[in-house]
């Protein structure tokens, strides 16, 4: 499946292609991305280059991955990444993934680029069950995905380890009214 652009009213969701990972690897602090979500995507070159290869080669029934780069209109600057992971088309579910640099922080970037691949996942894919996972210390990450739609569903104790120590992570969720 040839994965399509994605436009929002600020931004484009484009597939992630490999040239993009020196701009996204000098952008990513460790540390701060990961309080962002459990889900980051991992930017090593190879990982990227195969999500990219894979999910263009793919009959969208077949997809276990999904990553696409976050660019800005006002300046085609790359400000982060969205994806799906560990996509279940039989059950018709998927896992997000997110971040965005920290110079684009608390401008609404993040949940407009999230809305819009959820509105992919659901009307393209046809996936009807999303999950995301955040640090239970991240409040930005929890508002993003409660503007989403998604609800708090458990928490995971001590399930990531942070700095030396472990944290507890949120678990979140949206069905859409088919899944009933």
């Amino acid at each position: 499946m040839k994965l399509p652009d994605l436009p929002t009213a600020r931004l484009l969701l484009r597939p992630y292609v490999i040239q993009n990972a020196p701009t996204v690897e000098a952008m990513l602090d460790a540390q701060r991305a990961t309080s962002i979500s459990t889900g980051v995507i991992r930017t090593d070159p190879a990982v990227a280059q195969e999500a990219s290869v894979d999910a263009q080669g793919q009959p969208h029934n077949q997809l276990t991955g999904i990553i696409y780069a976050v660019i800005r209109y006002e300046d085609a600057e790359l400000i982060g990444n969205v994806s799906l992971l560990d996509i279940h088309t039989a059950d018709q579910r998927a896992e997000i993934g997110y971040w965005v640099g920290s110079a684009y922080w608390n401008n609404g970037y993040c949940t407009e680029a999230l809305q819009a691949l959820l509105n992919f996942a659901h009307a393209t894919l046809g996936i009807t069950r999303i999950t995301a996972r955040c640090l239970t210390s991240n409040l930005a990450s929890i508002r993003v995905l409660e503007k989403c739609g998604l609800a708090r569903e458990s928490l995971l104790r001590a399930h990531n380890q942070s700095g030396g120590k472990y944290e507890d992570v949120l678990m979140f969720g949206l069905c859409w009214p088919e899944r009933s």
